[in-house]
C-alpha cells in the first residue's frame, strides 16, 4: 500500500492508504467522512491515474494494516481499531 495525503476539513490532510495493484482504500477511523468534496475527487483522480492493466483481487484473510488484527468476512471494519477498507 503507498499512503497519499487529501484535503480535509479545517485545513488539515489526512493521509489515506491506498492498494494500487486491487485497488482498494484504506481508512483510519473516521477518516472517510473527514475528507472536504475537493479531497474526494482528487482521490478519484488518483485511482484512476494509477490503476493497473489488471486488478488482483482482494485476498480472504484480510489483515488490518495498523494493528494487524484478522478481519472477519464478510465485515471490512477492524474490530480491534475500528479502521475500514473501502
Amino acid at each position: 500500500m503507498s499512503r497519499q495525503e487529501f484535503e480535509r476539513n479545517y485545513g488539515t490532510i489526512v493521509p489515506i492508504d491506498i492498494c494500487h495493484p486491487c485497488g482498494a482504500l484504506w481508512f483510519d477511523k473516521g477518516e472517510n467522512l473527514a475528507l472536504t468534496p475537493g479531497g474526494v475527487l482528487r482521490l478519484f483522480v488518483v485511482i484512476n491515474d494509477y490503476q493497473p492493466a489488471h486488478r488482483n483481487p482482494l485476498g480472504s484473510n484480510l489483515a488490518c494494516p495498523r494493528c494487524q488484527a484478522r478481519l472477519p468476512r464478510p465485515s471490512r471494519f477492524c474490530p480491534e481499531c475500528g479502521a475500514s477498507l473501502a
